[in-house]
């Protein structure tokens, strides 16, 4: 039994080794490939302070005459092409 005994502790010992082996490879491939996919970002100039700022909030409507919801419906449309112009280039700078 005695020669048994040794013959599996000497048979081991180089599945010892394998397997330290290995795991040091496995380690190494493991911390390494996190580094070698990632790309470094592009450095981006700042947006302008014109593309981030909010848009205005529409005027109230002061009465209900013809005149004024014209003058009124007139500012609205020219404040939302100018909210989505900036918008646009906004979406433009970003990409």
């Amino acid at each position: 039994m005695r020669n048994a005994k040794s013959c599996i502790g000497n048979a081991s010992a180089p599945w010892t080794g394998l397997f330290r082996f290995m795991a040091l490879i496995s380690l190494a491939l493991t911390l390494t490939a996190c580094a070698s996919l990632t790309t470094p970002s592009e450095a981006r100039a700042p947006l302008p302070p014109s593309l981030t700022a909010p848009c205005q909030p529409l005027p109230l409507l002061a009465d209900g005459m013809a005149g004024t919801v014209l003058r009124w419906a007139m500012e609205a449309i020219e404040a939302y092409q100018d909210c989505a112009e900036r918008h646009r280039a906004l979406v433009e700078a970003v990409r």
